[in-house]
């Protein structure tokens, strides 16, 4: 078994999103700049922007019940991710244990954790992909 410190857990399960953010930042202060726009009249502002959806848990999509359960790390077969009908997870490496929300779009399987970090992975019938290539097959 492999040593695992809870920050290494961390890092390599937030790894992603740590360099989304990191691009997000340095393009957002490429926009262009324009004029000041007039405020629209009371009643003109009243009206309500809608605000973009945001991701449903997989739970919604009743896409949890098709692949819930745990899935075992091919090297590590103690390392596992736990899959619940609910649309929460469950992580163990080692002696760490993470545990959020998990999206599912497509084959894409989003797991988050409280804190906003996160990871994208790959799933499909026969198991999970991680961000890292590391194979999870489904128990």
């Amino acid at each position: 078994m492999k040593p695992t410190s809870t920050a290494s857990a961390y890092y390599r399960l937030t790894g992603i999103l740590i360099i989304s953010s990191t691009l997000l930042l340095v393009t957002s202060g490429c926009e262009k700049k324009t004029e000041p726009q007039k405020v629209a009249p009371a009643a003109q502002q009243s009206q309500a922007t809608p605000k973009a959806p945001e991701p449903k848990p997989a739970a919604a999509e009743n896409l949890a019940a098709k692949y819930e359960g745990k899935y075992l790390n091919k090297k590590y077969s103690h390392d596992f991710i736990e899959l619940r009908k609910d649309g929460t997870f469950a992580y163990q490496e080692g002696k760490v244990t993470l545990a959020g929300k998990f999206f599912i779009q497509g084959t894409r399987l989003t797991l988050a954790l409280p804190d906003g970090s996160g990871s994208v992975n790959t799933i499909d019938d026969s198991g999970l992909t991680d961000g890292q290539g590391e194979i999870w097959k489904r128990k």
